[in-house]
């Protein structure tokens, strides 16, 4: 399918389904909650924010340090740190040969001067860490993302889990990547999330979820009775698409026009001076910011199909 007719649908798909994301909290409710309110009697709300050990204290000479070299693995191309990777793989252990690498380190590179998981969590989850600066006159909603007094006080493995349970899952992939795959009767998560199957997952002890390092440890287990481990342990491979060289090439003309600094501005809901900045840095190589662009993009879609 051409690159153009792909991005066409994707914002079709998701614009006739706007009535059903909007009301995910409903979703949310009604399959998650009933699996997840018996499942710990000791959990309780308003709980701690976990510290990050061994953090250096903000405006200290080596916090300064940090932040430099920090600034450093952003500054380099994603793309120059996946030929990096693909160059000295044969000599890398088996942990760092790891998929889309340059996309990793600079992920990384954003949450590694977080102070606590609470800030940890919420860089992971965004792509934008300040909105405003894109959106004009924009305040972010209060979320559970950006409440950790009423997070659950458990383990902060555990809390990571229950807060993609209530946030990640329903609000991202569940209404991208899920409802694009059962278009093509294609199951990838749902089945887990019968009630009886999540209950059951969140009562397990965190032991037989996550072991020596391996996730789904139990899962696994599972498996192995009915499917060769060859099929099973291999790295995990995602639905990426090349966005960031389509948006260099066969999208260009598409993502200009709806770019374009004087619609923006006539439209007033975006800044065009950051969103040009963002695009005229990917042009050039100098970043990789398919990610950013894409929400940018979808938006804009949106708007012009809705005007």
């Amino acid at each position: 399918m051409p690159a153009l007719e792909l991005a066409a649908r994707c914002n079709a798909l998701y614009t006739a389904a706007i009535a059903d994301i909007l009301d995910r909290r409903g979703w949310t409710s009604q399959t998650l909650s009933p699996a997840l309110a018996p499942l710990r009697p000791g959990m309780r709300l308003a709980g701690p924010v976990y510290p990050i050990k061994g953090r250096p204290a903000p405006g200290s000479d080596y916090d300064g340090s940090l932040r430099r070299v920090l600034s450093m693995l952003g500054a380099v191309p994603g793309r120059s740190w996946d030929r990096a990777f693909s160059v000295a793989g044969p000599i890398l252990p088996a942990r760092l040969r790891v998929r889309n690498p340059g996309t990793k380190v600079h992920k990384v590179a954003t949450v590694l001067p977080a102070a606590d998981l609470a800030e940890t969590y919420v860089a992971l989850s965004s792509h934008f860490d300040d909105p405003s600066l894109v959106v004009r006159g924009a305040t972010e909603p209060s979320t559970l993302l950006r409440r950790p007094g009423d997070w659950p006080a458990t383990d902060p493995v555990e809390l990571m889990l229950y807060l993609d349970s209530m946030t990640y899952l329903p609000d991202d992939i569940l209404t991208k990547v899920d409802r694009a795959a059962m278009a093509a009767s294609l199951e990838t998560r749902v089945p887990f999330l019968d009630p009886a199957v999540a209950e059951l997952a969140w009562r397990l002890p965190l032991d037989l979820k996550v072991r020596a390092g391996q996730g789904k440890w139990v899962l696994r287990q599972l498996l192995e009775r009915y499917v060769p481990p060859e099929l099973t342990e291999r790295p995990k491979m995602g639905f990426g698409v090349p966005l960031g060289t389509w948006l260099r090439g066969t999208l260009r003309p598409w993502a200009e026009e709806l770019l374009n600094t004087k619609r923006l501005a006539d439209e007033g809901f975006l800044d065009p001076q950051p969103v040009q900045a963002l695009w005229q840095r990917h042009l050039s190589g100098q970043s990789d910011n398919e990610y950013l662009l894409w929400d940018v993009l979808m938006f804009q879609a949106w708007l012009g199909a809705n005007d």
